[in-house]
């Protein structure tokens, strides 16, 4: 639980202070991976690998 309240308290920094404005919500991110850096990354990566072919998907969609 700690690792999850310094991983909040230092999320406004990761973000580059911009709080809500910026691409990726690190507090969340790190509330979701309990603080772990190297699992963040991982989960970024995974998200980066897949985006691409879930974003040709949608402009293909017809509905």
């Amino acid at each position: 639980m700690e690792a999850m309240a310094v991983a909040a308290r230092e999320a406004p920094e990761r973000n580059g202070g911009h709080g809500g404005d910026a691409p990726i919500d690190h507090a969340y991110l790190a509330r979701f991976t309990l603080g772990n850096t190297s699992l963040e990354h991982e989960v970024l990566e995974l998200f980066a690998d897949h985006a691409p072919t879930y974003l040709l998907r949608l402009m293909a969609a017809t509905t």
